[in-house]
């Protein structure tokens, strides 16, 4: 019976405004096909409603109500696509029609779960109709035009009879999966036609110039109701890589990718979305690290000194796959999308004697005993016989070590950008709230335990404050990390500083620019001076620690990344690199005890799974350390073209947005890379496996054969010599024993608490540099920078007077304009004659 009632409805609405015929109701409710019973039924039931119906609009109200959705369609005839809410927003008046009666006169498109659509009417079968035959043009050209117009008119109405949402993005790794299924089929036919044909190879690739200009055309063709998913993407693209407005809105107006507008819209919706969900078996850590930066100002203000940091979840594949990214038309304002990225900073009441004043130095050998000798692995040995056998097919120790472990299993990481601590990186509060910011997302995760990576000077009060939190506090649940990457810079600063003057400087001269050897020694030139290594790794014992270290950490070996650390600190002490000698003992004994302070699970993610390390690429050998890692995504997309720092500005909302929305944009960027086919990251191929620097290598090994075979390094006599100069060392001269001499200065802060630890510089090794670079101070030799030594004058001096008395020192031990480290310079003969004075006087010499 409801169902009959309601058809009665429908058939009253349908009828003629002014009627109340019974035979014009038995003809409009023959058209139901209702069985005899129901049509008397119904027949009496319809005259009931229109004889006893009241106040029924006459049809000049409906006119004047539709008059306003007819203006409107008019005045936005360029497009095509509309809600049926928006139409009834434009009715005026006091009188509103049923939306039953709007939808008589307009062409209605129900889809489920959404608004009812407004599309007009296709009008391409009168193209096609028998009149279209008969209008024909007897000339060729007069006909060739009109079939190309009749064309684009059929693939114009093609494209206007398209429903397409509006109202939310695609999903940011999928963002231009779909964008083929956009294009109508006869717009498809009419440009793969026209550009494929007699092409050939890389078909592809001109299917895919042919998607990307039918967006073209249907953005141009409706630039309110579609919103191009390939445009968008370059525009967020060229928004990421360079944030230049002019550069977009440029190629945005030529139709070449989405406005300026439409991409900050889209970030606003990133911004604002859901946050995706980790899922439980993953594994989570976090990094933080100083992000400071000097900003070009007028007033020399706008100092961006925060802390930054990053989450780093594995495999990725246990984040939530995202849902579609609903469109936020109303952009949100400054300040609410400064309070989306706003960590409130929290007060830290320092202690006295809590800390690490409670934490003892721990005899290292005795929690694990290793032998003294610095053995290769099996894989870096096979690769050290191959360079002695003199293959030239051998490549480089990383290209090597990358093609013996393709088929080892791995698990990729995903990094998510944490928001900014607007804070002095350096202060205990920042590093409170970085702390327990970490442990709140470790919660979210459901991970018990919460890893956290710094560099040296945070990691050092990090632990302070972890040391000495309560015993019901989360942050007992907190893993301190030592940055591996700044760490092995530091031990490579020591290798620097313990062969300085035996030769090295030389030797690496042959193959790198004068200035480059000198930050390849101190450690400052990092990727430099891994290769360097590489090449005199026969050589060095301490080469051997920085490959076991690297090894380590690309292969996620947890036991070699202890171990190669433990070797490493007397080397830290003997070269008076005295804050990692103290820090890396703190994590080394840390770390040793980990599987005793946390959950079995935990430990066995982090340990044997090598969680530890973090791998952002498709390939085993490409681990890399959790504060490098920091470096090369957050820090490096801040300092780079389109970061915060070119010009983008630092305002609460301009980092918010930034933060927020960088996994999002990043992934498109990814996305439209990977539709053009052009990668603006490196090859699959590893650079030490190309052959250019296969050959490069070889040439260079062969540099240093020659100069080794003029230099012999191991000469048969007693004395320690130079091999580049030839100096011979005093007997103060230790730098050989840098390894006995670490182990001594070890075992002296053994049960020494680590708030009170300290070191005497006189301990440390001398060099062969100190026999003719150093002045005695104390009865001591100290070696010395000249060069170094002046640049730190001038900066701290206050006056000239100050100057004066800094220069009554002795501050070289040799004249610098006669002398350099390496012997005296050369001069030039005609300057020196210049130096004579001709003779004026006549004088007589004698027999």
């Amino acid at each position: 019976m409801k169902k009959l009632w309601d058809t009665c409805l429908d058939v009253t609405m349908n009828l003629p405004l002014q009627s109340s015929s019974v035979s014009e109701i038995y003809l409009i409710s023959s058209q139901l096909e209702l069985d005899t019973i129901e049509h008397v039924f119904l027949m009496y039931i319809m005259h009931y409603l229109m004889e006893n119906k009241k106040g029924r609009p006459t049809g000049d109200k409906v006119d004047e109500a539709m008059e306003g959705i007819y203006s409107f369609l008019k005045e936005n005839s360029e497009e095509c696509q509309f809600s049926i809410s928006e139409l009834m927003n434009q009715i005026n008046g006091d009188f509103v029609p049923h939306i039953r009666t709007v939808k008589n006169f307009i062409l209605i498109i129900e889809k489920q779960k959404r608004d009812c659509v407004v599309c007009f009417r296709n009008t391409g079968f009168k193209i096609l109709s028998d009149k279209w035959y008969e209008e024909k043009k007897k000339d060729y050209h007069e006909e060739r035009l009109r079939v190309i117009r009749e064309a684009a008119a059929i693939i114009r109405e093609d494209i206007r009879g398209v429903v397409y949402d509006k109202n939310n993005y695609p999903l940011s790794d999928e963002f231009v999966k779909d964008v083929e299924a956009a294009v109508p089929e006869s717009l498809q036919v009419f440009l793969t036609t026209m550009i494929t044909k007699d092409k050939r190879g890389a078909l592809e690739q001109w299917k895919k110039k042919c998607t990307a200009i039918a967006h073209s055309i249907i953005t141009a063709v409706r630039p309110r109701s579609f919103f191009s998913p390939l445009q968008l993407g370059v525009g967020t693209f060229l928004y990421k890589k360079f944030g230049s407005k002019s550069l977009i809105n440029i190629l945005s107006a030529m139709g070449f990718c989405a406005p300026y507008r439409e991409i900050t819209i889209f970030e606003n919706s990133c911004i604002h979305r859901a946050e995706s969900e980790i899922l439980e078996n993953s594994f989570s850590q976090f990094v933080f690290d100083n992000a400071d930066f000097n900003i070009n100002t007028l007033d020399g203000h706008g100092t961006f000194h925060a802390m930054g940091g990053i989450h780093c979840v594995t495999p990725y594949t246990s984040i939530q796959r995202e849902k579609k990214i609903p469109r936020i038309v109303e952009i949100k304002s400054a300040s609410v999308v400064a309070q989306l990225g706003m960590v409130p900073v929290l007060s830290y009441n320092k202690h006295k004697s809590a800390g690490l004043q409670a934490i003892t130095v721990a005899d290292v050998e005795a929690l694990r005993q290793l032998p003294s000798e610095i053995l290769p692995t099996i894989p870096d040995l096979i690769w050290l016989y191959g360079k002695w056998s003199c293959s030239v097919g051998i490549p480089g120790w990383n290209g090597f070590m990358e093609s013996v472990t393709a088929n080892v299993p791995y698990e990729r990481s995903k990094v998510i950008c944490l928001p900014f601590i607007n804070a002095p990186p350096s202060d205990y509060d920042t590093i409170l709230t970085s702390l327990l910011e970490a442990v709140e997302n470790s919660k979210r995760c459901s991970q018990k335990t919460t890893f956290i990576t710094f560099d040296q000077p945070l990691y050092w009060k990090a632990r302070d404050i972890v040391g000495a939190a309560d015993p019901t506090s989360d942050l007992k649940n907190v893993v301190v990390r030592l940055g591996g990457f700044h760490l092995l810079v530091s031990f490579m600063g020591s290798i620097g500083m313990i062969m300085s003057g035996s030769g090295v400087e030389e030797l690496f001269k042959l193959i790198y620019a004068e200035n480059c050897v000198e930050k390849i020694l101190a450690g400052h030139a990092y990727a430099r001076a891994v290769r360097a290594a590489k090449l005199w790794v026969q050589y060095h014992r301490m080469v051997s620690l920085v490959k076991n270290f690297l090894e380590a950490e690309r292969s996620g070996n947890w036991e070699l990344h202890l171990d190669t650390i433990q070797k490493m600190l007397p080397f830290f002490h003997a070269s008076v690199h005295f804050l990692y000698a103290k820090s890396a003992h703190l994590y080394l004994q840390d770390m040793r005890a980990l599987s005793e302070k946390i959950p079995i699970e935990d430990y066995v993610k982090f340990t044997r799974r090598g969680c530890f390390t973090i791998r952002r690429s498709e390939k085993f050998w490409s681990g890399i350390m959790s504060d490098m890692t920091i470096e090369q995504t957050l820090m490096r997309s801040m300092k780079t073209t389109g970061g915060l720092t070119q010009g983008r500005g630092i305002t609460d909302s301009t980092i918010a947005s930034w933060t927020l929305g960088m996994v999002q944009l990043q992934n498109i960027c990814e996305q439209i890379e990977n539709f053009s086919g052009v990668s603006c990251s490196t090859t699959e191929q590893h650079v030490d496996m190309r052959p250019s620097r296969i050959s490069r290598d070889n040439c260079d090994v062969e540099k240093l054969d020659m100069w080794l075979a003029g230099h012999n390094p191991f000469p048969e006599n007693k004395e320690l010599m130079s091999i580049g100069t030839g100096v011979i060392a005093n007997e103060n001269i230790n730098c050989h024993r840098a390894y006995e001499i670490g182990r001594e200065m070890m075992n002296k802060i053994i049960g020494v608490d680590f708030g009170s630890l300290s070191f005497r510089r006189k301990d440390k090794v001398l060099s062969l540099s100190t026999v003719n670079t150093s002045i005695t101070i104390d009865e001591s030799p100290v070696p010395i920078d000249p060069l170094l030594l002046f640049q730190r004058m001038c900066i701290t001096k206050n006056s000239e007077t100050d100057l004066k008395i800094f220069l009554a020192y002795e501050l070289a031990p040799f004249p610098l304009s006669l002398f350099t480290e390496e012997g005296m310079r050369k001069g030039t003969k005609s300057l020196l004659y210049n130096a004579f004075e001709p003779l004026t006087e006549n004088f007589q010499t004698g027999d």
